[in-house]
């Protein structure tokens, strides 16, 4: 590929651009805000579109981070 970006390399996982965006997509489909949270999975499919076209993440990057978001919003609002 071709590194549109000069970047120092360091630890990319997990995105941390994508784990705020979808905690926050995860947190409002969990509180019922249905067109909110469309809204923000569409900004994180974006979002985690491009880092990886960017070349500074790897798609697992974006999937773990995703993941992690999941279970962190799941745990936090059971917890409450």
């Amino acid at each position: 590929g071709h590194l549109l970006i000069a970047h120092k390399a360091t630890n990319s996982f997990p995105s941390h651009h994508m784990l705020t965006i979808s905690i926050l997509a995860f947190s409002f489909l969990y509180q019922g805000c249905q067109k909110l949270g469309a809204i923000a999975i569409l900004i994180a499919a974006l979002v985690g579109w491009s880092r990886i076209y960017l070349g500074v993440h790897f798609p697992l990057d974006i999937v773990g981070a995703m993941i992690l978001a999941f279970v962190l919003v799941n745990f936090y609002m059971r917890s409450r």
